[in-house]
């Protein structure tokens, strides 16, 4: 005889549901881990499109070539397409990826913006900064 917790007898027929409820239960449980797994690695790659801006951005207010710099960006992140732009004495460069959520799905769009202070344009201020 199976006895309950609340000291009600279990029938024939109570076998089973557990198995049952963890079997639709399991599943929504391995979607929710996935999709936060996968919020993780978007969270990471924006991070990394952030330093890649940054870095793109030193890069071209140096002066380095646009090799060098598109060289420094596919380092980091080899499919993000940056561009670059001179705002006063700052050189700001803008980059664009995407990642993925869940193979198979749209990939969620990534953007960042790092500007940098134009070494050309501060060379000739001779106030020893």
């Amino acid at each position: 005889m199976i006895v309950s917790r609340r000291g009600e007898r279990a029938t024939a027929d109570d076998r089973g549901t557990v198995t049952a409820e963890l079997a639709v239960a399991l599943p929504a449980v391995l979607v929710v881990l996935a999709v936060c797994l996968g919020g993780v690695q978007v969270v990471t790659r924006q991070a990394a499109l952030v330093g890649a801006a940054s870095a793109a951005a030193r890069s071209v207010a140096r002066g380095d070539s646009s090799n060098a710099t598109a060289e420094t960006v596919r380092q980091i992140d080899p499919a993000a397409r940056y561009s670059a732009a001179t705002a006063g004495d700052l050189v700001c460069v803008r980059m664009h990826s995407h990642a993925r959520l869940l193979p198979g799905w749209a990939g969620v769009p990534l953007s960042a913006r790092s500007c940098a202070l134009d070494s050309s344009a501060s060379a000739g201020t001779g106030d020893g900064r």
